[in-house]
């Protein structure tokens, strides 16, 4: 594994966490944004190295790649956001699908413009 692709990693976190943390306000509202953050970190902390470093090892074609990751993100986010803030499951699931929408599409976004 490049240097370049773990520097890409940790800019890819911030970028998540932050996209992430401004998506969930409406959804956190009554939480207060410290404790959004934390909870948001916290579940980027856990999905994002499986999505950057296991899933590749396993899935190789990436429309295949693009759909387990999303599911596996959307998922797992959504049941630490239901363990730590302790949302209803209807509640999670939509919060963690909408947040990883608004991050793939930034993502999608700042990778065409970069590359």
């Amino acid at each position: 594994m490049s240097s370049w692709y773990v520097i890409s990693f940790l800019k890819a976190f911030l970028l998540t966490t932050l996209v992430e943390w401004f998506a969930f306000l409406p959804f956190g509202r009554p939480l207060g944004s410290w404790k959004t953050l934390g909870t948001v970190i916290v579940a980027n902390a856990f999905s994002l190295p499986i999505v950057w470093f296991a899933i590749p090892a396993f899935v190789t074609e990436y429309s295949y790649y693009a759909l387990v990751a999303e599911v596996f993100a959307v998922f797992s986010e959504a049941l630490i956001l239901l363990v730590l803030l302790r949302l209803s499951y209807k509640r999670a699931i939509a919060a963690s699908a909408f947040l990883n929408l608004c991050s793939f599409l930034v993502g999608s976004i700042f990778q065409r413009i970069l590359l």
